[in-house]
């Protein structure tokens, strides 16, 4: 089976290593789930442009 070719590995790894490994999945899945999110509300993929339009300036200065 595929997932025994990644399993045994990584399952023999020392407890330390393998603490590494969730821990960069966890930050890893973390940023993607902000982005996902940022993409679901704003509907944008990449860096934000600079446009604005007042009722969003009119909110930031109160």
């Amino acid at each position: 089976m595929p997932l025994n070719k990644f399993a045994v590995p990584l399952l023999a790894l020392p407890r330390p290593a393998k603490r590494v490994v969730v821990v960069a999945l966890d930050l890893a899945l973390a940023l993607v789930s902000v982005w996902v999110a940022f993409y679901l509300r704003i509907d944008q993929t990449g860096l934000p442009q600079q446009q604005q339009n007042k009722s969003t300036s009119t909110f930031w200065r109160h």
